[in-house]
């Protein structure tokens, strides 16, 4: 699923930026990172979504990215169902944590590829907002 490719993508990240790399070395990268079957694999399953899902997911990098509260989630995602959006536009955010950040900040915590709900009330709730 999206999370558990949004996490290996991340831990690939990690164990790959140690240096950042220039000249040819930077073409060969840009290469490699296109040809990882786990991108690959990313890519095909964002190209899958509808509107509606593109609109949720990037709904959920606002929300990880502190741009909205999760109350304001829904509507969030609605506009951005209306707007038109590149793969590679959707694929560039997969790795960088936002999913699991935004699931933390609805209280939810993940276990494996289940998400389990914190002990908190049961309405979507802001930990930034009194």
């Amino acid at each position: 699923d999206l999370f558990d490719l949004d996490e290996e993508l991340l831990t690939d990240c990690r164990r790959s930026s140690k240096e950042i790399p220039s000249g040819n070395d930077f073409y060969d990268a840009l290469v490699d990172r296109a040809a990882n079957p786990k991108r690959q694999k990313a890519k095909k399953m964002l190209e899958g979504l509808t509107r509606n899902q593109i609109g949720e997911y990037l709904a959920l990098v606002d929300v990880a990215r502190g741009h909205i509260a999760p109350r304001e989630f829904a509507a969030n995602a609605n506009a951005i169902a209306a707007e038109a959006h590149h793969i590679s536009y959707l694929l560039e955010k997969l790795g960088n944590g936002y999913l699991r950040k935004a699931l933390a900040r609805f209280g939810l915590v993940p276990k494996g590829v289940t998400v389990v709900t914190t002990p908190q009330s049961s309405a979507i709730s802001d930990p930034e907002d009194p």
